[in-house]
């Protein structure tokens, strides 16, 4: 089964879990450790309350970090990576999800 939480909700090992493995198949291959997970989110400006992480039968399987702030009065977001461990991008349910939320 594959439930949707707020990062807020999550552990930061859970996060930093799904964020490795979602990256570890990529042409260049990124992998954070925690105190270079937690930095970004300073950095970039990214928020745990506008960020989701997926579980797949409780297991960390993908994240999406994302950003919004104001400037001059506008709102701004904007994506700070998102990504899905390599076992679970060919996962049938997995996909009707994603599909429903584009």
């Amino acid at each position: 089964m594959i439930i949707i939480k707020p990062l807020s909700q999550c552990s930061f090992s859970d996060a930093l879990e799904a964020f490795n493995k979602g990256f570890e198949d990529c042409y260049l291959p990124i992998e954070l450790s925690l105190d270079q997970f937690t930095c970004r989110f300073g950095l970039d400006q990214l928020s745990v309350d506008h960020s989701f992480m997926a579980f797949y039968n409780n297991t960390p399987a993908g994240i999406m970090l994302n950003g919004i702030k104001k400037v001059k009065g506008k709102k701004h977001a904007w994506n700070g990576g998102t990504s899905v461990a390599l076992p679970y991008q060919k996962n049938r349910n997995w996909r009707r999800l994603t599909k429903s939320y584009t």
